[in-house]
């Protein structure tokens, strides 16, 4: 098993946080929330194998119809310009909308970085929602 993603799935249960894991080496943790703007805000952690960095990212914020495609990518790029912590991106493969963001972490504190991740990362996803939903049906 994952180390780091054993220690921050450990933290995150002793804290309360409901979680799913899994991956080859349990490296992935994926958590869920409801939020004000948005019902329900998916973020998964992806625990590289030197347990020294992890990769965060919420899939399918938003589905984006072919039409809506110019409105969206300036909608993500102002979102980019807004948030620091965050970017966002339209997943050509699905037409959806991820947020995503690279972290350093340590071993000793990782269960601690890992829920401070996936609390910013919903708060901004929250935050950026209704100018995505703005977007796809101006």
């Amino acid at each position: 098993m994952n180390m780091a993603a054993k220690i921050a799935a450990e933290y995150l249960q002793g804290a309360g946080v409901k979680i799913d894991q899994f991956g080859d080496d349990m490296e992935v943790i994926q958590a869920r929330y409801s939020a004000d703007n948005v019902d329900r805000v998916e973020v998964r952690l992806f625990f590289d194998e030197d347990n020294r960095s992890v990769a965060v990212r919420s899939f399918n914020i938003c589905k984006v119809a072919e039409s809506k495609k110019p409105a969206i990518y300036e909608t993500c790029s102002k979102l980019n310009d807004k948030f620091r912590w965050v970017k966002f991106y339209v997943d050509e493969d699905d037409n959806t909308v991820t947020a995503a963001m690279d972290a350093i972490i340590q071993l000793d504190s990782c269960g601690e970085e890992s829920k401070e991740l996936i609390l910013r990362t919903v708060g901004i996803v929250d935050d950026a929602y209704p100018e995505l939903m703005k977007a796809l049906w101006a």
